[in-house]
């Protein structure tokens, strides 16, 4: 068993000095992270903000640069699949089989320990297929589907064939709302992020709090790394003593 009871000097020197190192490491990281947020936060704030189709015709044929651009997407056309009931924009169709598999379980009588089969059955997945319009509008522009990097789907249903095989669907609607940010230059969209059911200070206000976010899970990061090392330094010094 590890003493944590008894500390030498030479542990406090270690862990002194390991901690520094661990906090420069974590700290140098941290401010990057945030360097990086907070360039993204003054872009989206600087933004023009789009919420009507002539707005948003204007800022595709000039070079206005950064843009949040808020309206609803809407299918040209659909696709369905005769296993589930609806029209979509898009259908993920994922098959899995229900597949037995065994492992090694540890079986304790006393001081000893042995190990026996035991048999499972878990859905593991197989084969997937995708069904999808050619194009939509938003705003009252045409792209193509996969234009706009909207990724957004909905799950559906799962439809159980036989006792194992089944396939789960996931889809997305033939219209929805949210945000484009985007950068426009002539008649042009570049550097596309879509935000589903999010209007523009919604969107802005999530950038926010991922500073927030940031600190929080820096500081975790460092009492866990701290308790961490200190654990390692007695381990090695007990070890080292006996």
């Amino acid at each position: 068993m590890i003493n944590f009871g008894i500390v030498t000097k030479r542990t406090i020197l270690i862990f002194i000095v390991l901690s520094v190192i661990f906090t420069v490491f974590v700290s140098v990281v941290t401010g990057n992270m945030r360097a990086t947020n907070n360039d993204k936060l003054l872009q989206y704030q600087k933004s023009l903000k789009i919420d009507s189709n002539d707005m948003f015709d204007y800022a595709i044929n000039t070079n206005v640069g950064n843009i949040m651009a808020y309206g609803k997407v809407k299918s040209i056309g659909y696709v369905e699949d005769s296993y589930i009931k609806g029209q979509y924009m898009y259908i993920d169709r994922k098959e899995e089989h229900y597949v037995r598999k065994t492992r090694q379980v540890p079986v304790t009588i006393g001081k000893t320990t042995t190990y026996r089969t035991e048999v499972y059955y878990e859905w593991d997945f197989y084969n997937r297929d995708y069904f999808k319009v050619t194009d939509y509008e938003f705003l009252g522009k045409k792209f193509k589907f996969d234009e706009l990097k909207t990724n957004y789907t909905q799950y559906i249903d799962t439809v159980k064939f036989t006792s194992n095989k089944r396939y789960v669907y996931n889809a997305t609607p033939l219209e929805f709302m949210g945000t484009l940010k985007s950068y426009a230059s002539t008649n042009k969209l570049s550097n596309n992020t879509f935000y589903v059911n999010k209007k523009h200070d919604v969107v802005i206000k999530s950038v926010e709090t991922d500073d927030t976010t940031i600190l929080v899970f820096a500081a975790l990061i460092w009492l866990f790394g701290l308790v961490i090392i200190f654990a390692s330094i007695c381990v090695i010094e007990d070890w080292i003593e006996n």
